[in-house]
């Protein structure tokens, strides 16, 4: 039985149908992997510890190049998709810290008003 979807660079070579390559240094690669089972590409990614950032490479069949550069394509929209909205985490550490702001500027101002 021949796997298929995610597998091991061992699995994807010991098919004998041939194997491209792609890097990424994108950390956000479980997405990539979502996308590449909807378009039901044979895959596997090997992680390269860099000096910095880690590096992705990403084997393939080379018979799946044309479904590749379409999971690829979609993958590429929503990472700047991803970039262009704020993250919901940051936008709550902004509203906690407007509200500690107002709590602390109302603070103040009963000090005021108490001294006269």
């Amino acid at each position: 039985m021949i796997p298929h979807g995610k597998q091991s660079v061992k699995q994807l070579i010991g098919q004998n149908q041939g194997v491209s390559t792609i890097e990424s240094n994108d950390p956000h690669i479980r997405d990539f992997e979502k996308i590449a089972r909807k378009y039901g590409v044979d895959y596997a990614i090997k992680k390269v510890r860099d000096e910095d950032r880690p590096k992705y490479v990403i084997f393939f069949k080379a018979r799946d190049a044309d479904a590749l550069t379409q999971a690829f394509t979609e993958y590429t929209r929503r990472s700047a998709e991803r970039e262009r909205k704020p993250s919901v985490l940051q936008k709550l550490r902004d509203i906690g810290a407007m509200v500690q702001n107002k709590v602390l500027q109302r603070s103040k101002t009963k000090q005021r008003s108490a001294e006269r």
